[in-house]
């Protein structure tokens, strides 16, 4: 898989700690699992600044399935390690194991070198335990049944003799009557139903629905029984609960979906263990299919337990439960689509995987065609961006895949066209006492955005500060508009020519002055300021005083569309003859 390649090809610690530091700095996205959040931080408590640079930028929820991956091979890894290690300390303990029982060397079953292979242990009720050492490994017998299977196989003589003493032990707890706990679960109707006995759930006249329950363990081959006998089931689940507190000495109780999951566990190992023995198969007489092993299915090469499936618009969707670790979960999307999650997902969270997952096709089939533009590029000619996108979804991963995007993320930063902002909020100088903290700067005029009087307007937070600054690119995209419109109308023509009287008129002295209150496109202004070339402007109705500017030639023009706007309609006249007698009636 790709965590294993990647980890033989970086070692455990440097890939554990790019993933740890990655997880670290990305700590607030969702999409990453609590539990690889926490063990980010047992590896990197803090995300650095100086670590800012050792950050993947994979979306989070394949990153998230590598650290399942990555987690999964390490443990692998250490147990591994583990159990090497507790060999090589076995191989300094005697083969003499002191415990309750004796055990003997049967001397007339020695090899031809005179080695021992056989030991013999009496039980306390006469009969006896036989360790043969066997081409397997060390196997141990129960004499009551000469002809049964071994009871266990054990690599070493040590361990088959400890298999000895606990296997003992089950024998005197129950001839004493101590009987182990049986571990169950309730199931209800509505989980699994079988109205040949009853058990089915009842639909009355009044519309009331009667569940039945009943408790079920996995049998021998895995299936789930009734306990504690096949028909008995409770009408309510008031006594069922009844019965479990009564029997809490005899019962250990575990939920419903775990039990399934126990069942898959110990349905695959008995399907193992049967092909090994090469037996055709068995054909269990009782118990039920609730889920039964021929219902599992294939996810992305994991045996899973079917939990789910749905379709939403065009799109089929398949959850499912790993039989071989239940801690996790695998979805499948239109059969070539797949996702893997260490807990289990809503519907909701697969589904919004799945859009994201073909937004970045969709990025890829774009990247690819402009790839396919590129001239005079020899470095990489036929690269198809959604073929790696799948290979890195299947675990192939490789170098040349990490050079492509390497060299499409270098192409799109290069082409990349950033939108021109021109304010922004800054922090400001030392300058500024304190409380002042953040300005507004004007990248135009290189300088803090200042008011008609200068004054620079400042803020003790930065939020405050993307208020006024919302309020200066909203009056400033308002007046460029405006301005913007005027000269499309003047090239269409749709201005009159100005007379000599207006010309005249605009070098005397204007009819409005400093402080008057004007309306302009159905807004009260104050005028604020009046020079050779403009006029500035200030609605008093803002929480911040915004100033808006104007030309004098755009101001008088919208004043004076305003004067007209607001003269009131002249009434129509005609003209009419008056004869005489009866002409006009």
């Amino acid at each position: 898989g790709t965590a294993e390649n990647v980890i033989k090809e970086y070692g455990v610690d440097r890939v554990s700690y790019v993933l740890a530091n990655t997880v670290m700095h990305r700590r607030n996205e969702e999409r990453i699992s609590p539990e690889n959040k926490e063990w980010a931080k047992s590896i990197e408590p803090y995300a650095m600044y100086e670590s800012r640079d050792i950050v993947a930028s994979s979306h989070p929820a394949i990153l998230n399935g590598f650290i399942n991956q990555a987690r999964r091979y390490i443990g692998h890894e250490k147990m591994l390690a583990a159990q090497a290690e507790a060999e090589r300390a076995q191989e300094d303990i005697s083969d003499e194991y002191e415990g309750e029982l004796d055990w003997h060397i049967v001397h007339d079953m020695d090899d031809d070198n005179g080695q021992p292979t056989e030991w013999a242990a009496k039980l306390p009720d006469g009969g006896f335990l036989w360790i043969d050492k066997e081409t397997e490994g060390y196997a141990l017998y129960d004499t009551h049944d000469t002809g049964a299977s071994p009871v266990f196989v054990s690599e070493t003589l040590y361990w088959a003799k400890v298999s000895g003493e606990d296997y003992a032990s089950e024998l005197a707890a129950v001839e004493a009557g101590i009987v182990e706990k049986t571990t169950v679960a309730l199931e209800s109707s509505e989980d699994f139903a079988e109205p040949e006995i009853g058990f089915y759930t009842h639909q009355y006249a009044d519309g009331r629905e009667g569940v039945r329950y009943r408790l079920v363990t996995p049998g021998e081959d895995g299936l789930l029984i009734p306990y504690p006998e096949h028909n008995r089931f409770f009408i309510n689940r008031e006594l069922a609960q009844e019965y479990i507190d009564s029997h809490a000495d005899m019962i250990d109780v575990i939920g419903y979906g775990e039990i399934v999951v126990q069942s898959m566990q110990k349905q695959s190992a008995y399907k193992r263990e049967q092909e090994e023995k090469e037996i055709s198969g068995h054909n269990p007489t009782s118990g039920h299919d609730v889920q039964r092993l021929s219902d599992t299915i294939f996810i992305n090469g994991q045996e899973c337990v079917k939990t789910d499936e749905w379709k939403s618009g065009d799109d089929v969707y398949v959850l499912g439960n790993s039989v071989e670790d239940s801690d996790f979960y695998y979805a499948e999307v239109n059969g070539n689509t797949h996702f893997e999650y260490d807990h289990k997902p809503d519907r909701a969270e697969i589904e919004d995987d799945y859009i994201d997952i073909e937004a970045m096709r969709d990025i890829d089939r774009h990247e690819a065609e402009v790839f396919s533009r590129f001239e005079g590029s020899d470095d990489y000619p036929d690269i198809d961006a959604a073929a790696v996108r799948e290979k890195l979804e299947n675990g192939e991963a490789d170098k040349e895949v990490d050079a492509m995007l390497a060299f499409a993320e270098k192409v799109a930063k290069e082409n990349e066209v950033e939108t021109y902002k021109r304010f922004s909020v800054t922090e400001t100088s030392d300058a500024f006492a304190p409380g002042e903290d953040f300005a507004v700067w004007d990248d135009i005029r290189d300088e803090y955005y200042h008011e008609s009087d200068g004054t620079v307007r400042t803020f003790a937070t930065a939020e405050e500060a993307g208020e006024y600054l919302h309020q200066v690119e909203k009056e400033t995209d308002r007046q460029e508009a405006a301005e913007w419109a005027y000269a499309e109308r003047v090239k269409a023509g749709a201005e009159k020519e100005t007379s000599g009287h207006d010309v005249q008129k605009s070098e005397t002295e204007p009819d409005y002055k400093i402080g008057d209150t004007v309306t302009i496109e159905g807004t009260a202004f104050i005028i604020e300021n009046i020079s050779d070339m403009e006029v500035q402007l200030r609605d008093p109705k803002l929480l911040y005083p915004i100033f808006r500017t104007e030309s004098r030639e755009n101001f008088e023009r919208l004043l004076a569309e305003e004067t007209e706007n607001a003269m009131p309609e002249q009434p129509v006249t005609t003209e009419q003859t008056i004869y005489p007698g009866d002409k006009n009636g």
